[in-house]
């Protein structure tokens, strides 16, 4: 990955290889959450997280949080999945990377203001030191979900309050 952090993003995702509909609240409780779901919105509509607000959407093979940024439990959350938290920061130059395969962590990377803070274990199939981070969210969200950010943008979400 590019060392250059990100200058005009700001923004977190989780991304599991898991279609969560059925039991959406379930994995909210294991990523640390309480939710209560709201509604829908379009993609357009939630540019900007908020920090009592998330958005799932649904593909055939995974799901795609559009989150605050925060601590979430990724290693619980991925029991007999794969689950990706990715977080890019305009504001404090960071880029956050966790990555967790059947509730073990198998991937830490972060940096600060250009300097690498954490680069745990081995780099990810889709992760490519010529990559932006942009890129290295979006060959995720791909990778997991089998969908592509620019299919997601088409889609409606479903919209959740963090209650805690």
């Amino acid at each position: 990955m590019s060392t250059t952090p990100a200058t005009n993003l700001d923004f977190s995702v989780i991304v599991t290889n898991k279609n969560h509909i059925d039991f959406f609240q379930a994995f909210a409780r294991a990523l640390g959450l309480s939710v209560e779901l709201l509604g829908e919105a379009a993609f357009k509509e939630i540019h900007t997280w908020k920090k009592d607000a998330l958005h799932a959407f649904f593909s055939k093979k995974g799901t795609l949080l559009c989150i605050p940024s925060g601590e979430y439990n990724i290693a619980a959350a991925s029991r007999d999945s794969q689950v990706a938290f990715l977080d890019i920061s305009k504001n404090a130059s960071t880029f956050n990377l966790e990555y967790a395969e059947n509730g073990s962590m198998q991937r830490m990377y972060t940096n600060f203001n250009g300097i690498v803070r954490r680069n745990i274990k081995a780099p990810l199939q889709w992760e490519n030191a010529n990559k932006t981070y942009l890129e290295v969210v979006s060959d995720a969200i791909l990778a997991l979900t089998g969908q592509t950010l620019d299919a997601y943008q088409k889609q409606t979400a479903t919209r959740y309050r963090i209650i805690k």
